[in-house]
């Protein structure tokens, strides 16, 4: 993915305390939940890497009388207050000094293109489902084109393999392992907040998920292979604060935080 730097670094993993069944309305998988709303997260750059944990991605929210996301501010990348307006039933605008987003989904509710432009420089990603799960995405910037596959087994995806037409020495693949705890449908689930891009949208956005959360991943590129266990940390209504990452040898790493109201 290019616009939003796509799933291969989602985080699931076994959780710090035991799982507690959030205490949400009939549909808890609603954006529009009065009750719990994200606040604001931060991604921390902690993959692979040694010495301190900068934070990367720094993000606030702000809601409209229809318990809507209306404004967005980031201090980190993508800076700025992003204004979001709803056009219609299905499109969903961002928009800052010189640039804006505008997300357009299906009749269920599954994003099926994301449109970034930039003083007139514009980005694309397509999104392919099948009964429901995502099944390939696209990125397109100028000449460049980057394609994942998503792979799914028994409702669990089981594979993203990543295809850099440009550069197949970046090519990519991740697998997937699940631990027991569920994936409880939250508002805000813990895809949202995976990587810089997901402060667009949540993951409900992009097809169904899987049932239990992830509890490690294999990822293999041309020169390197790495093995990734995650850990995260729910408060007392079983929403995720924290998410924590350990590749191979190295400590493990706070990759996120978030809070909610």
């Amino acid at each position: 993915m290019i616009v939003a730097c796509l799933a291969v670094c989602i985080f699931f993993a076994s959780c710090e305390k035991e799982t507690v069944t959030p205490n949400n309305p009939d549909n808890p998988d609603n954006p529009n939940n009065p009750n719990v709303r994200l606040v604001s997260y931060m991604y921390y750059d902690a993959y692979y890497h040694d010495g301190i944990s900068d934070i990367i991605g720094e993000y606030y929210y702000e809601y409209d009388n229809q318990n809507r996301i209306s404004k967005i501010t980031s201090t980190k990348q993508m800076s700025g207050i992003w204004t979001v307006t709803y056009p219609s039933a299905n499109t969903v605008r961002y928009e800052t000094d010189g640039k804006y987003y505008l997300l357009t989904k299906n009749d269920e509710g599954y994003l099926i293109n994301n449109v970034l432009n930039t003083n007139g420089n514009t980005v694309t990603e397509n999104f392919e489902y099948e009964n429901g799960y995502l099944k390939k995405s696209t990125g397109k910037i100028s000449q460049f084109t980057i394609i994942n596959n998503y792979y799914w087994s028994n409702g669990k995806l089981d594979k993203i393999d990543e295809d850099v037409t440009y550069n197949p020495a970046l090519n990519s693949k991740s697998t997937f392992s699940y631990g027991t705890t569920p994936n409880e449908e939250t508002n805000i689930s813990p895809w949202t907040t995976s990587c810089q891009g997901y402060w667009l949208y949540p993951s409900y956005w992009t097809g169904k998920k899987s049932p239990n959360l992830m509890s490690s991943e294999i990822r293999e590129t041309k020169d390197k292979t790495w093995h990734i266990n995650y850990r995260y940390v729910f408060d007392t209504d079983g929403y995720v604060t924290k998410v924590f990452a350990q590749a191979d040898d190295d400590q493990e790493r706070l990759i996120c935080e978030v809070k909610y109201k």
